[in-house]
């Protein structure tokens, strides 16, 4: 039919009425679109079936450039592009806006299709343009659709939320001008012949522009906290703006409510249908998932949002993986092919950093993470493989990485998986357990950053715990206390460099701590026993801090007696005692001529010891005592020569 004729059919058909320059033009159905006709506009104006326009909508130049880009740089012939991201990200918002903004460079038509049912939108299409309203039969209409399509030439398609590729591709052009715009969250499905467009959630600007525009409201550090809790999200941001502006409340009030009901309150909102989202749409993306990419995605929930370091759990600690994924854990390959059914449908996010021994990192939007556990919360095997690879890996930062150490990446991981344990499963003992085991070496990790703070409070929890799941005479419960002790001393060891800082306090505190774990252990094993000999060496350290020598050497000397009598005189333990006695002996000015003696006896006796105690493979807190105690023998005179040709011989 020609171009006047399709014009005049349009006329009659809908009813086009003008108005000086504003044209109304309805296309059927509930999706109509209203818009004023520019002055200088001579050519026809397009059929046009959209939804109504978003006239909130906010940023997102960047996307909607590359679009009208991607276009005019391949005009000649039919292009399609997609637009992926996950659901609630604005997909169909953003494709609804280039509409809008270019709809007057389309001559013939520019058209919205429900992707998941296309049959009554396309048929709506050719009714428009003078087809026969009688057929209804899908192949038929796809083959009307097709001779549409060569028949036109400037239009511009809209197949909005397309999740089956089999089932649109027979709806698509094949090789005719015109543009296609599809809407998907799964990024992969039409990559063999469309050009992506990846859209992630707004910019920390955009999100501030967005609230105050949708509420009226100048922005202020609860808007700040709010956008940071919604991840940014354009639905979510939306409910807020909505519930902001409709209650006359504030970002504070909102923001209070929302930390308290969480996703409740996102599902509340009328006409957002925000509930849909969170508990339809991501849930659609994640059944179209493997078991293993499923498993692994539930795993990831229980961390922090960024820096997921995801070989954590399919490289480095495989222990503890369900059954899907440690079957898959030593083949590369299978691994990949997991972490990209993820990151195909945004529900992880690559990250362009990498972390120490190349291990790759991702994130998981914040709604997305509540939704999911909110789904694996119901089996705790997930969470508990989860904590248990985190605490691993605590440890072996520890442990072995020993000139490498880096736990940045690690604390607010464990902090996060922590807290939900406290907050979900405060009735676990198994749980709990685990948890208690963590907030020690979490402790460990903040001591060895300098960060005190948060130091003593995991390790406040840490003893809090052990009290609870295992009683007050608990060797867990003296670990712990000994835990916290550790950090008073280290906290008085940096302070005393600062002469207006009070140190005693914190080695006193010390002192009160490590008696507590000592009390424990002279209960269950004694004065003779390796554990409780390391706790009297620690109190004659805190001692010989506080300048108590006369203390600090009676109790050195106790915890010589049980540390020979458990572990004998060639033990490390004993290495690391007799290597204090000495310091003490140092220390005291009066029996310094004591010393070079002393000192040569200890290293004599622990000769078969000293090989191991310079292996790098070694504990980190044994390796210094080494090298302090060969420092102090040879400024004390020692035979330098004597000690080498021993560890020579080892």
């Amino acid at each position: 039919m020609p171009r006047g004729k399709i014009s005049q059919a349009m006329q009659k058909q809908e009813g086009i009425t003008a108005c000086g320059n504003a044209v109304v033009q309805q296309a059927g159905g509930n999706i109509h679109n209203t818009f004023v006709l520019p002055e200088a506009l001579s050519s026809p104006i397009p059929a046009v079936h959209l939804p109504l326009r978003n006239t909130y909508f906010t940023g997102r130049d960047d996307v909607l450039g590359a679009i009208a880009q991607g276009f005019a740089n391949n005009s000649a012939i039919t292009l399609t592009q997609t637009i992926s991201g996950l659901g609630g990200v604005g997909k169909s918002q953003t494709v609804l806006e280039f509409a809008y903004r270019h709809q007057y460079e389309y001559i013939d038509a520019v058209w919205w299709v429900n992707a998941e049912s296309p049959l009554e939108d396309c048929r709506k299409l050719l009714v428009w343009f003078g087809f026969p309203d009688d057929i209804y039969e899908e192949s038929k209409v796809q083959t009307a659709l097709e001779k549409w399509y060569h028949t036109y030439e400037s239009w511009l398609l809209i197949f909005d939320n397309a999740e089956d590729f089999l089932l649109l591709k027979s709806w698509l052009p094949k090789g005719t001008k015109g543009h296609v715009l599809i809407t998907t969250r799964d990024n992969t499905l039409f990559r063999s012949f469309a050009k992506p467009v990846d859209l992630d959630v707004f910019s920390k600007d955009d999100a501030r522009l967005f609230l105050q525009e949708r509420t009226g409201r100048p922005i202020d550090n609860y808007a700040d906290a709010l956008t940071k809790m919604l991840g940014n999200l354009p639905l979510a941001l939306e409910q807020a703006g909505s519930y902001i502006a409709k209650t006359n409340s504030d970002y504070a009030g909102y923001l209070k409510i929302l930390e308290a009901y969480g996703l409740e309150l996102l599902a509340e909102e009328e006409g957002v249908n925000y509930d849909y989202i969170v508990t339809t749409t991501w849930q659609i993306s994640t059944k179209k998932l493997s078991n293993a990419a499923r498993d692994l995605l539930f795993l990831c929930s229980y961390m922090a949002p960024d820096g997921i370091p995801v070989g954590l759990f399919l490289e480095e600690f495989p222990d503890y993986l369900p059954m899907s994924l440690s079957k898959i854990a030593s083949h590369k390959i299978k691994r990949d092919k997991v972490v990209v059914e993820l990151t195909s449908f945004s529900l992880l996010k690559d990250d362009t950093s990498i972390i120490k021994d190349g291990i790759k990192l991702h994130s998981m939007h914040r709604l997305v993470q509540q939704v999911i556990r909110r789904d694996a919360d119901g089996n705790a095997v997930y969470f508990l493989s989860t904590l248990n690879t985190i605490v691993d890996a605590l440890k072996a930062e520890f442990y072995i990485r020993t000139f490498s150490i880096n736990y940045s990446y690690l604390t607010e991981h464990a902090t996060e998986a922590f807290e939900h344990a406290r907050s979900v499963y405060s009735e676990e003992d198994d749980v709990q357990k685990v948890v208690a085991d963590g907030y020690h070496w979490l402790a460990r990790a903040y001591k060895e950053e300098h960060s005190f703070d948060p130091a003593i409070l995991c390790a406040q929890l840490d003893v809090s715990l052990c009290n609870k799941m295992y009683g007050q005479k608990h060797l867990k419960t003296s670990y712990a206390y000994s835990g916290l002790g550790h950090i008073y001393y280290s906290i008085g060891d940096y302070w005393k460099h600062f002469e207006d800082q009070d140190h005693f306090k914190d080695y006193k505190n010390a002192l009160i701590m490590y008696q507590k774990a000592l009390d424990i252990e002279i209960d269950l094993f004694g004065m003779e026993h390796s554990t409780t000999a390391l706790s009297l060496n620690n109190i004659g350290g805190v001692y010989r801090a506080l300048g108590d020598y006369e203390k600090s050497l009676d109790t050195y000397k106790n915890a010589l007696i049980g540390c020979e009598s458990a572990l004998g005189l060639e033990h490390s333990n004993t290495v690391v005692i007799y290597s204090n006695i000495c310091r003490v002996y140092k220390d005291i000015s009066d029996n310094r001529e004591r010393y070079p003696r002393f000192m040569d006896w200890a290293l004599l006796l622990c000769r078969p010891r000293l090989h191991a105690l310079r292996d790098e493979s070694r504990p980190r807190e044994l390796k210094p005592h080494y090298d302090l105690m060969w420092k102090d023998f040879i400024t004390a005179g020692g035979n330098n020569e004597g000690v080498y040709d021993v560890t020579k011989q080892q």
